[in-house]
């Protein structure tokens, strides 16, 4: 559990102590800020058969070493199988991983298709089926679901039964970052808790504690600690370093290799993510990355401050000297790439032409891009 969220906990513990906790529960809030963990570390407080008076798992019981060792019968996780295989759950060893008999064309999960970034139908009818039996601790029965919007249209209407009918002594967590793509129903049978996103002194105190991550990419991130500690495992602030010194150089940018550079980066997740590596860079990643740039370049020209690469002052600065229209009209060009970059196109291709455009900006000569 994170600093930040003791006092949340602190509420849903006291309210457990007096009975009074719903059967179901939707930790919703901004991504990166650890509802994951907390949702994981309160199921464990659940289960725990001899939790401290504060709510913390005791970590000696039988249940919860039972949990240390992901065995415990009673905590029923369910999230898609491409997350499962990030997180190292064999497929066939992995509950949430039953046959999909909703997939494409009637094909089952257990065939040699790559893992689904769903949760499927047949996921929640595992689940249900095993919350049909009672407890093997003989106490609460914990159905963990993450990230609940990963759910397709069939999957959530079967989980909405459920949860109308949930049993004794069984308790839905459900965390998810955009809980507006809940059905609404669903998200009137929870009871919804806003989960913080932490004060910037207290972020970046925990993340000095990690090793890891600074200021400057704590607001690339907006503000959320757990994503910026997890990027700094990967080669995500190394891709956005070298595009952000490509983006320094201003009119002697060379557009074909750092479009190249990015787009080799962008297959070679590609390939990583097959196997359940999570993917951090993508063409639209690529784009925002540049959309914050210009926020940054516009925002120096008109209050003479920097959001985001603070560290590039002198930079921005001369980007920031380009005509005002040059650079919202790029901005704007970049608000429309961002919606194309969804859709499969010519990564390099792609990249080539933003680059290009960026460095056009800074030609009088040239037409500002449309």
């Amino acid at each position: 559990m994170f600093p930040w969220q003791s006092e949340v906990f602190a509420e849903l513990t006291q309210r457990l102590a007096r009975g009074r906790l719903p059967h179901a529960l939707l930790f919703a809030g901004p991504a990166g800020t650890g509802k994951r963990q907390f949702a994981r570390e309160f199921a464990h407080s659940l289960l725990c058969e001899q939790r401290a008076a504060d709510g913390t798992p005791c970590g000696t019981c039988a249940s919860c070493r039972l949990l240390a060792a992901g065995t415990h019968p009673d905590l029923h996780a369910l999230r898609p199988p491409l997350l499962a295989l990030a997180e190292g759950v064999a497929a066939e060893a992995d509950a949430d991983a039953a046959p999909d008999e909703d997939a494409a064309g009637g094909e089952a999960a257990g065939s040699k298709t790559k893992a689904s970034a769903e949760i499927s139908v047949a996921q929640i009818r595992a689940l249900s089926e095993s919350l049909s039996v009672a407890a093997h601790r003989g106490g609460l029965r914990v159905a963990l679901v993450y990230p609940a919007d990963a759910m397709n249209a069939i999957a959530a209407n079967a989980l909405l039964k459920t949860l109308e009918e949930p049993g004794e002594r069984v308790v839905f967590l459900l965390v998810s970052d955009a809980p507006h793509r809940l059905l609404s129903t669903i998200r009137s049978r929870c009871q919804v808790v806003p989960m913080p996103i932490p004060e910037r002194s207290v972020a970046l105190a925990w993340l000095a504690e990690q090793g890891s991550a600074t200021d400057e990419q704590l607001a690339m991130v907006g503000g959320a600690p757990v994503r910026a500690a997890e990027l700094a495992a990967t080669t995500y602030w190394q891709t956005h370093a070298a595009l952000t010194q490509a983006l320094a150089q201003g009119p002697q940018i060379d557009a074909v290799a750092t479009a190249r550079l990015l787009e080799t980066e962008i297959k070679r997740q590609d390939r990583e993510a097959q196997t359940g590596t999570p993917r951090v860079v993508d063409l639209r990643v690529v784009i925002s990355w540049l959309q914050r740039w210009m926020h940054d370049a516009i925002r120096a020209r008109l209050t003479q401050t920097i959001g985001y690469h603070r560290s590039a002052g002198d930079a921005l600065d001369r980007v920031a000297s380009v005509p005002i229209a040059r650079l919202m009209t790029f901005q704007a060009w970049l608000t429309d790439a961002a919606r194309q970059a969804g859709h499969p196109v010519n990564a390099q291709l792609f990249l080539e032409d933003s680059l290009l455009r960026y460095r056009a900006l800074f030609d009088a000569n040239a037409k500002p891009a449309v």
